[in-house]
């Protein structure tokens, strides 16, 4: 295996100096995300997972009712290991963020065995490796170090692919990825696009086969949810999971950018689609990939929706690539060697336009070293007092209030991105503001809807912002 690749280097100067360009570059992406991860910064919405968590854990129930101003749209699974975090270690904020990582370094790890298993060739699997890791840290960065249960769901859905690669058309290996897609579900919600690629490759093989499986999917997927109705209650259904989404053209003009993200493997993909329809474990490949462009098609349009429905579509691609340059490196003819290398040439030039406008913001230099350490020493002062305040509180965002030991279930961000359908009831929460029944407000926002609001009966305790937050508090007696 490391001499096939060693040969592959030696034999193709080009390619392998274009490999180690992607390398580069990725690990350079990745350098103040990685120093970011233990410090006490604003990543996301990290707090909403933490609160809910935290809450589950205390014994309040894991899923909010209709009434309440937040929403918990994630399965059961996508919780358990932050509530594992928050008991064993206090802080699942943090521990989720070196998760996301350990989960990175997995799907890489999976990719790469998938095609081993698919091609037999190192180089290919190498490449997949290398690409994926570029792709992502590059264009993907937005869950790399962040606690969030998107890239465990990847990484759970992947093992299924992996079974299959080494038996694609065994009924075990099937019944095996099955699970591990429907898990992974449960972990993500929007996985859906390698359940639908499963799904084509099973109709394609076998339309039998396709029939059994489908069958038996839904009974799975039928009991799970009774299973947790009868778990956690009627609220876990309609006023969380199934939860409408507002959908725009707008919202959905704008996601069809993130198509340029992995415009290379996606084109060359298109190009030798008959490389991947060859074998058993192409038609695999070629059907995850369809099925998570139908995925991408769906979420596209709904609103709240960002660059991780691009995720699955990027990781088959990525595959595919794995399995076009082993059906490249079979033939014997000249310009294979050459339709390899117009790649690589083309995704080296699409990361390096993409990365040389961002240099400034990602490159670790002192002063952006430097930005982090101040913004978690401004992050622990709002953490200082919020601890200090007794009482109920709410932030925007949530995690000041995670931190400080305050688990209100109050989603402020709701008010601004109104994209659940239909929308919880702000009534209640202005109620409670208008008669100053938070000891503390965290907005850190300037145009945040409900400052005003806020303004007429809370102050703040300090004359300043910090890290572009404010801490109000509810003003005296007398200014009533």
């Amino acid at each position: 295996m490391v001499t096939s690749l060693q040969s592959y280097m030696r034999s193709r100067p080009l390619n392998s100096f274009s490999l180690l360009i992607l390398s580069l570059i990725g690990g350079f992406c990745v350098i103040l995300p990685i120093y970011e991860t233990p410090l006490r910064t604003i990543r996301g919405n990290e707090g909403w997972l933490a609160v809910l968590a935290a809450n589950w854990r205390l014994g309040y129930g894991l899923y909010p009712g209709a009434q309440e101003f937040i929403v918990g749209n994630y399965p059961p699974l996508s919780y358990l290991p932050y509530v594992i975090f928050d008991y064993l270690l206090g802080d699942s904020i943090i521990a989720g963020r070196w998760l996301s990582w350990l989960m990175f370094g997995a799907i890489i790890i999976l990719c790469y065995q998938i095609i081993f298993n698919l091609t037999r060739s190192a180089t290919s699997a190498v490449v997949t490796a290398i690409l994926l890791f570029a792709t992502f840290a590059v264009w993907y960065g937005g869950n790399l170090g962040v606690a969030d249960p998107q890239l465990t769901g990847h990484a759970v859905q992947l093992i299924g692919p992996l079974f299959l690669a080494r038996r694609p058309r065994d009924y075990q290996s099937i019944a095996i990825s099955t699970c591990f897609l429907i898990i992974g579900g449960l972990v993500k919600p929007n996985l859906f696009g390698f359940p639908i690629g499963l799904a084509l490759y099973l109709l394609w093989i076998s339309r039998r086969l396709f029939f059994i499986w489908a069958a038996s999917s839904i009974t799975a997927i039928a009991m799970i949810t009774i299973a947790m109705v009868l778990w956690f209650g009627s609220d876990v259904l309609w006023p969380n999971l199934l939860l409408g989404r507002t959908y725009s053209l707008q919202v959905f003009l704008s996601n069809l950018k993130l198509i340029l993200t992995i415009a290379v493997p996606l084109t060359f993909c298109g190009l030798f689609y008959r490389s991947l329809a060859s074998t058993d474990g192409g038609r695999l490949i070629l059907c995850l990939l369809c099925g998570s462009l139908v995925e991408f098609m769906i979420a596209a349009p709904a609103a709240g929706t960002a660059f991780n429905i691009g995720y699955d579509l990027a990781l088959a691609a990525c595959l595919g690539i794995g399995i076009i340059l082993k059906s490249m490196e079979s033939r014997l003819a000249g310009p294979s060697l050459n339709v390899a290398t117009v790649f690589f040439v083309c995704e080296v030039v699409r990361v390096v336009v993409s990365v040389i406008p961002q240099v400034s913001e990602r490159v670790p230099s002192q002063e952006n070293l430097a930005k982090l350490r101040s913004s978690n020493r401004q992050a622990e002062t709002i953490i200082v007092m919020l601890a200090e305040v007794k009482g109920k509180a709410v932030c925007f965002p949530m995690a000041y209030c995670y931190w400080a030991g305050h688990y209100d279930r109050i989603d402020l961000s709701l008010q601004p991105m109104r994209f659940f359908r239909p929308p919880r009831d702000l009534a209640p929460t202005l109620q409670e503001i208008e008669q100053r029944q938070f000891a503390a407000i965290v907005i850190g926002s300037t145009d945040h809807p409900l400052l005003r609001v806020v303004e007429q009966y809370y102050q703040p305790n300090l004359p300043i912002t910090v890290q572009g937050s404010i801490i109000w508090v509810p003003k005296p007696a007398e200014d009533r």
